[in-house]
């Protein structure tokens, strides 16, 4: 074993639980529901006994669960930075350690860039650890049989450390599995009932929105940290009917805005 296994360009082989899975799931159905959990949906559909059952599932908090989801998310970070052939920074932190420690030529060569710019002392980091990745030795005080021998002591030395945190983040991902699913089929069953026909056309002519006016929605994407995520920005309610139209004795030249918005991160 050893960081020569994965050279500096590559992406880390991050293996994800199966929570992951089930805990974007819950993200995306709890913006959903909290979409249509608004005042302005409750108010068009007339159906507050839904909107309740709704409310009680995705807009109230729930403490424990939330208690949980903080700390594996502790947790998760303890056990990704205790495992060095995973996570890229601490591989390529270890990686310069055990080699500066075994090479005064490597450590006289740091010193020397102590008024360098930081780009050119990223440049000869970066340099040693590309080397040490491919296999290259050749040029430092220490052999590959000596640098893998202190590798896997360190490595190991790691996993033993978090070996505690590996049990607590099992533990916690089994008790937010439960209860994520739990959430997932209640809002699941709360959207299903969701009044859609209510929304689509306004037929009462008392409607406090319009009587009449259809609804729309617009959706905008926005990538803006990186290719991997996503922002998406939902807007959603009633639309006037067209300029002039007259709708329960009323002109709806008026404009009116959406009634609802969410963002979201995927």
């Amino acid at each position: 074993m050893g960081p020569e296994l994965r050279t500096s360009s590559e992406a880390a082989p991050l293996e994800l639980s199966p929570l992951a899975e089930l805990e974007r799931q819950d993200c995306v159905a709890t913006a959903i529901a909290r979409l249509l959990a608004a005042p302005s949906y409750i108010e068009c559909a007339g159906e507050v006994g839904w909107a309740s059952a709704l409310a009680a599932t995705a807009v109230q908090p729930q403490p424990e669960l939330e208690a949980w989801r903080q700390e594996l998310e502790a947790t998760r970070c303890i056990t990704h930075l205790a495992d060095i052939e995973t996570c890229k920074s601490q591989n390529r932190l270890v990686t310069l350690s055990l080699a500066l420690a075994r090479d005064d030529g490597l450590r006289l060569q740091e010193q020397a860039l102590a008024g360098a710019t930081e780009s050119e002392r990223q440049r000869f980091f970066g340099d040693v650890h590309a080397r040490i990745l491919k296999g290259d030795f050749s040029g430092f005080a220490f052999h590959e049989g000596d640098f893998k021998r202190a590798w896997e002591v360190e490595r190991s030395s790691r996993l033993e450390c978090a070996a505690d945190a590996v049990e607590r983040q099992a533990e916690l991902e089994d008790a937010c599995e439960k209860a994520l699913r739990r959430r997932l089929e209640e809002i699941g069953e709360a959207v299903a009932n969701f009044p859609w026909q209510s929304l689509a056309v306004a037929t009462s002519t008392d409607d406090p929105l319009g009587g009449g006016s259809r609804w729309g929605s617009r959706i905008d994407a926005l990538t803006g940290e990186g290719v991997h995520d996503l922002w998406l920005a939902a807007e959603a309610g009633p639309q006037p009917p067209p300029q002039g139209a007259h709708v329960g004795g009323k002109s709806s030249n008026a404009a009116r805005g959406m009634q609802s918005r969410d963002l979201l991160l995927l």
